[in-house]
C-alpha cells in the first residue's frame, strides 16, 4: 500500500507533526519530518535503490537514521540511499507514537520489532543488528575467545602463564 505508515508521531493538525516513516509504492521509503509541528519536509529514497518492502510476506528490516543533517535509508542491514535534509531538529509533538500506521493510513503487514535509538548508528552497527537478528543472517552474538599459548611453571616469557595465574584467571571468568 502506498504511503502506509510504519511508525509515526504525526497528525495533519496544528502542532501535530513530528515524523512519519512510511512505505512508498515504488519500492521506496518516505520520511516526513517537521521542525515546527505545522510544516513538513518529505524525503523519499530513490526507487531504483530498492530501499523499500519489495515482497509482501517476506521479512524485511527497514532502518532509517536521521541525524539532523542527513537521512540514511537501510534495507536488510545495507545502506541503500541517503538524503540531505534542512530539518535540523524534530518537533516534540504530543501526538502519540503509532506503530504500523501513520496519518490515518495503516500498514497492511506486521511490524514485529521496533527499536528507537537516541544516537546516530553507523553502517557497521546496523549491519551487526541485522546479522544477529534471527530473521536476518542469524549469526548470533559474538563469542569472546581467550587463548593461552602455554601454561607452565615457571612462566619465563610474555606468551606463557604459570598455573596459579591461570587458575586465578579462570576463577575470575
Amino acid at each position: 500500500m502506498d504511503n502506509a505508515g510504519l511508525i509515526s508521531k504525526y497528525k495533519s493538525s496544528s502542532n501535530g507533526r513530528s515524523f512519519l516513516i512510511r512505505t512508498d509504492l515504488n519500492d521506496s521509503i518516505s520520511v516526513v519530518l517537521s521542525e515546527d509541528g505545522n510544516t513538513s519536509v518529505v524525503h523519499t529514497s530513490s526507487s531504483n535503490k530498492d530501499c523499500g518492502i519489495r515482497k509482501n510476506g517476506e521479512w524485511t528490516m527497514i532502518t532509517v537514521v536521521y541525524n539532523g543533517t542527513h537521512i540514511n535509508y537501510y534495507r536488510n542491514g545495507q545502506r541503500c540511499d541517503r538524503d540531505l535534509t534542512s530539518v535540523k531538529k524534530l518537533f516534540n509533538s504530543t501526538t502519540p507514537l503509532e506503530l504500523g500506521s501513520g496519518n490515518g493510513i495503516d500498514f497492511d503487514g506486521k511490524v514485529e520489532d521496533l527499536t528507537i535509538y537516541n544516537k546516530d548508528l553507523g553502517i557497521g552497527q546496523i549491519k551487526k543488528i541485522y546479522d544477529q537478528h534471527p530473521r536476518g543472517n542469524n549469526l548470533g552474538t559474538g563469542v569472546s575467545v581467550l587463548a593461552y599459548h602455554q601454561i607452565i611453571d615457571p612462566a619465563d616469557a610474555k606468551d606463557k602463564v604459570n598455573l596459579s595465574s591461570f587458575e586465578e584467571q579462570i576463577d575470575y571468568l
